[in-house]
């Protein structure tokens, strides 16, 4: 993925597409349908486009956008990254699990 400067999902459905959050970790700029937790992922405009389902002019009207404005694609490409490097690092994960294991240990068990 690190090659390219754009990356598109037109699914007609997605529980969660973790594949978005791995484009963005490449500074990808972000296409999806708004479907399942895609939605969830990118808002529209700001760290990627959401098209409709199974609408290909909608998806060639956001493929144009993002090929034709290499600035609006970087400044995507950057606040996808930032999103999911905030959301989805290492680090983050590592402390969401240590703070699940130690509500164990005390009893408290905060989900």
């Amino acid at each position: 993925m690190p090659f390219f400067d754009v990356f598109v999902l037109p699914s007609r459905a997605e529980a969660f597409g973790s594949v978005f959050a791995e484009a963005a970790l490449c500074l990808l700029a972000l296409v999806g349908t708004d479907v399942g937790g895609v939605s969830e992922q990118i808002e529209d405009h700001v760290n990627g486009l959401l098209v409709p389902s199974e609408n290909p002019t909608a998806l060639a009207d956001a493929l144009d956008i993002v090929i034709n404005d290499p600035h609006f694609r970087y400044e995507m490409a950057r606040a996808a990254w930032n999103k999911a490097k905030k959301t989805y690092s290492l680090n983050r994960v590592i402390g969401e699990l240590k703070r699940v294991y130690t509500s164990f240990e005390d009893g408290t068990v905060k989900a």
